[in-house]
C-alpha cells in the first residue's frame, strides 16, 4: 500500500497520515480538534465526519484528493482505482465532511508476501487470500488536522477483523515506516521476488504488517 496520508505534494506515498498501508500515506495527522473543539463556539465547530463504503461514483473525488497528496510518480489513474473497486469494494472507504469527500482508504484481500501492481488496470483477488493489504490512505488538505487518517485506519482494521482477517500489511514509503510503527506495524524481511515487486515503490519502500487484534 502506498501509505502517505496526506502531506505536501512533494512528498511521496507511504506515510500514514501520510497514511496509507501499502500503504501510501502522506500527511502526519495532527489531532488539534481533540484539544481545541471544547473552546470553539457551535458556529465554528468542524462538520461531522462520515465514513462510508467507496463506489465508482467517487472516482473524481478520489483523483482530486490523490493529486493533493502525491508526487506524479505515485499518482494512479481513475481506471486503476475503478479496477480495485471492481475486484473488491468491501474494504475501501470514503470520508465525507459535509457534502464533500475529504479522504479515502483503499484495501484489498491479498496474499501476505506479495503486493498488487501499482497503477494496475485489472486486479483479481487471490482465492486463498490470507490477509488484507492496505494500499492507500489519503487525506485532502482541508481535513488534515482532525485525526482523519487514524479514523480511516481504524475503519479498515475493523472491516478486516469482521471479515476474519487476522493480519493486515502495507508498503511504507518516503520514510513513513516510523509512523506505521507507532500504529503497531512491524517491518518484515523480504525475499528477492518481493524485492522486485517493490521496486516501483522506491528504494526506501518498507514491507510492514500488524495483527488486526493487538493483545
Amino acid at each position: 500500500m502506498r501509505n502517505l496520508l496526506t502531506a505536501p505534494r512533494n512528498q511521496h506515498r507511504g506515510v500514514m497520515s501520510s497514511a496509507a498501508a501499502y500503504g501510501r500515506i502522506i500527511a502526519r495527522p495532527v489531532d488539534i480538534f481533540a484539544n481545541a473543539s471544547s473552546q470553539l463556539s457551535p458556529s465554528v465547530l468542524p462538520p461531522v465526519m462520515n465514513i462510508r463504503t467507496a463506489s465508482q461514483s467517487d472516482l473524481p473525488d478520489i483523483a482530486r484528493i490523490q493529486s493533493e497528496c502525491y508526487s506524479d510518480h505515485f499518482v494512479e489513474s481513475q481506471e486503476s482505482f475503478a479496477a480495485k473497486l471492481a475486484a473488491n469494494s468491501d474494504f475501501s472507504f470514503i470520508a465525507e465532511q459535509g457534502n464533500a469527500a475529504v479522504g479515502y482508504v483503499f484495501a484489498l484481500p491479498w496474499l501476505f508476501g506479495d503486493v498488487p501492481a501499482l497503477n494496475g488496470h485489472q486486479y483479481s483477488i487471490p482465492p486463498n487470500a490470507d490477509s488484507l493489504y492496505i494500499h492507500d490512505i489519503a487525506v485532502g488538505r482541508s481535513a488534515r488536522q482532525g485525526g482523519l487518517a487514524k479514523r480511516l485506519l481504524h475503519a479498515v482494521l475493523d472491516a478486516a477483523r469482521s471479515a476474519g482477517f487476522a493480519q493486515v500489511f502495507l508498503v511504507a514509503v518516503q520514510g513513513a515506516s516510523s509512523y506505521w510503527q507507532r500504529h503497531g506495524f512491524e517491518a518484515v524481511p523480504i525475499d528477492d521476488h518481493l524485492r522486485r515487486r517493490l521496486a516501483a515503490y522506491g528504494a526506501d519502500a518498507t514491507y510492514m504488517t500488524r495483527r488486526t487484534v493487538v493483545p
